[in-house]
């Protein structure tokens, strides 16, 4: 058992539903759909989102964030991705979870699920997904102020709000304060504490001794 497993019991999925890696040939219905959560970004903050993304429309998504989309599969051939889970439907794509490995955790960079089919417990199994997928490492997530949909799907999968973080601009100050939220009690903060220390210690010890 690792140390950030999720532990939430959650409800079964619904036998029509299945998640799976992502290949190539559903890639135009994941950037449609992440068209749809950076419009509904835009309309929370329009002075931190471009406002010309269309609902639905991929290509309308920001060009840097399509080619990161891009990098998630390889560059040759119709092979699954390692880093972007869909949930499908009749072989078509309703929700999709996408996330980077960083050294320290794995961090979720969006998850999104269309909305007529939300409230079937699918964000939440793609998270139970990619927990399994990386076994006890860490994950952790930003939640833009305002947004609690967001919120609720992550604390309902049982991670925990670590920290937030405050930006100033044109839209009201108290709905840009992101939210990062992680998965599991904090191990791996003790962890890094612990090392912190350790490599303190080893420049006094060669400091000293030199």
């Amino acid at each position: 058992m690792g140390y950030f497993e999720i532990v939430v019991k959650l409800p079964d999925l619904a036998n029509e539903y299945r998640i799976e890696f992502a290949e190539r040939r559903h890639l135009s219905e994941i950037l449609d759909l992440s068209a749809y959560t950076f419009a509904e970004h835009a309309a929370r903050h329009p002075d931190r989102f471009a406002q010309d993304v269309v609902p639905g429309v991929g290509e309308s998504v920001p060009k840097r964030f399509r080619l990161l989309y891009e990098t998630a599969f390889p560059k040759r051939g119709n092979e699954k991705s390692d880093r972007l889970l869909v949930c499908l439907k009749d072989e078509k794509v309703v929700g999709h979870l996408f996330w980077r490995d960083d050294p320290w955790f794995v961090w979720v960079e969006d998850i999104t699920v269309d909305a007529q089919h939300r409230g079937q417990h699918i964000g939440t199994h793609l998270l139970q997904e990619l927990q399994r997928h990386i076994g006890g490492r860490h994950i952790q997530a930003q939640v833009w102020g305002g947004n609690e949909r967001s919120q609720a799907l992550f604390e309902a999968a049982g991670f925990s709000e670590i920290h937030r973080v405050y930006g100033a601009g044109k839209s009201d100050p108290f709905d840009l304060s992101n939210r990062i939220f992680e998965s599991g009690k904090g191990t791996n903060r003790f962890i890094l504490a612990v090392v912190a220390i350790l490599f303190v210690l080893f420049a006094i010890v060669a400091f000293v001794t030199r």
